[in-house]
């Protein structure tokens, strides 16, 4: 069993105040803080105890570094392929007899011919790799419907107009109907978001990570008195960090792959860019 945590070991670093900074930060980007605090991050924790926010200065080096893409970053939404991908794709069809050439043009062979590529392995095969890589759709990304988005030419009213006119016959083409669920069924909405803020989920996490790291355990009362203390907003006892706060810490780091959230933000396109401050004045109207 794991020893009690000292408060002083604790408040030698931990200052809630340091945390204001998420109120500055887009939507987007408050959740990512919150995505890379699962676990035991030896950087992310050195940050968190020095004070040093955000743990990433620009979402740009945020998603050309770690490949994060926000709130869409789950395998349901609408990815884009770029060329050097299909290349390969298409390397690997050939390889496997699924694709053929013929007087310099690609065929797909008879069996597969009217097939999607879903549920079948990609092998994503370079022959100048020297050692080939694979990625498994269902367990990365589902291979749907390729297609190519005039995007020079076509206005966004066009495509979107065009995609929502055209899904049925593709669905009709394909023989592959509208699932009836989106997800796992978490409701996911402005109140949601907005007990990230609400409940300190981020410094919570920042406490969880450190007491994990140094094998001490930090009790439901101690989470308490140094997350909610008296005289600064609402108090939140030791039942609620055990029955509430705890529980929806647990069940973000899921959520965020969930396409519940993708598509709120797909339906509220404004709320990802938005300043995490303006967007909690927001929901406290819905």
């Amino acid at each position: 069993m794991a020893k009690k945590a000292k408060v002083k070991d604790i408040i030698s670093w931990f200052d809630l105040k340091r945390y204001d900074y998420l109120l500055d930060l887009p939507v987007n980007h408050v959740l990512a803080e919150v995505h890379f605090r699962y676990g035991i991050h030896e950087t992310f924790l050195k940050k968190a105890m020095k004070g040093e926010f955000p743990v990433f200065d620009r979402m740009d080096d945020l998603e050309e570094e770690h490949y994060w893409d926000g709130v869409h970053c789950n395998d349901r939404g609408i990815l884009p392929l770029d060329c050097d991908f299909i290349a390969k794709m298409v390397n690997s069809g050939i390889k496997r007899n699924i694709y053929s050439i013929s007087d310099g043009r690609l065929f797909a062979n008879e069996e597969y011919g009217s097939k999607t590529a879903s549920n079948s392995e990609v092998d994503c095969y370079d022959p100048e790799d020297e050692v080939p890589g694979s990625c498994d759709p269902n367990e990365f990304f589902n291979m749907g419907l390729i297609l190519d988005l005039s995007l020079d030419l076509m206005t966004d009213e066009e495509i979107t107009n065009h995609i929502a006119y055209n899904l049925p016959k593709w669905r009709k083409r394909f023989s592959i109907p509208e699932p009836k669920e989106v997800g796992r069924g978490q409701k996911v909405g402005f109140s949601f978001i907005r007990k990230i803020h609400e409940y300190k989920i981020i410094p919570f996490l920042d406490l969880k990570m450190w007491s994990a790291a140094n094998k001490v355990e930090i009790t439901c009362d101690l989470y308490s008195r140094l997350l909610f203390p008296l005289g600064e907003g609402d108090l939140k006892s030791e039942s609620n960090i055990r029955n509430t706060i705890k529980p929806f810490a647990d069940s973000l780091f899921d959520v965020i792959y969930q396409p519940e959230l993708s598509l709120f933000f797909a339906k509220n396109p404004y709320i990802e860019d938005m300043k995490f401050s303006d967007f909690l004045k927001l929901a406290e109207n819905r």
